[in-house]
């Protein structure tokens, strides 16, 4: 499912308002929500992530701001849940979700887990 408004506006200028309050999406086991300047990361049933995203370190491991940022973890998170509700198939990576070797490997790769399964 697809959903959002127009971006032509927003590109050509036309419009220099935000055009949403809130992105989200979600791929395989990867749930997320940005809202500036919080994003926060679901990977399968591990805890959620939060990240500063006008820092230039990206987001890695060390980085992660959740553990600080409880109640924008979730104030985000509640988002997420209530947005993802609406999915066909509906809901974030499910509670019990196992990686696959492949996806493990390429998130410790970006430093989203640490390194040899110590997360």
């Amino acid at each position: 499912m697809l959903d959002g408004v127009d971006l032509t506006p927003f590109v050509t200028g036309e419009n220099t308002a935000a055009p949403h309050e809130r992105l989200f999406w979600r791929w395989r086991e990867h749930a997320a929500v940005l809202e500036m300047p919080f994003k926060l990361i679901r990977l399968g049933d591990r805890p959620p992530m939060l990240f500063d995203v006008t820092t230039p370190d990206g987001e890695t491991v060390t980085r992660d701001l959740a553990a600080s940022r409880p109640d924008v973890v979730a104030r985000l998170d509640k988002h997420l849940t209530e947005w993802a509700a609406d999915l066909v198939p509906p809901g974030i990576p499910p509670a019990g979700f196992t990686f696959g070797r492949p996806a493990e490997e390429a998130y410790r790769e970006h430093h989203l887990l640490a390194p040899g399964g110590t997360d």
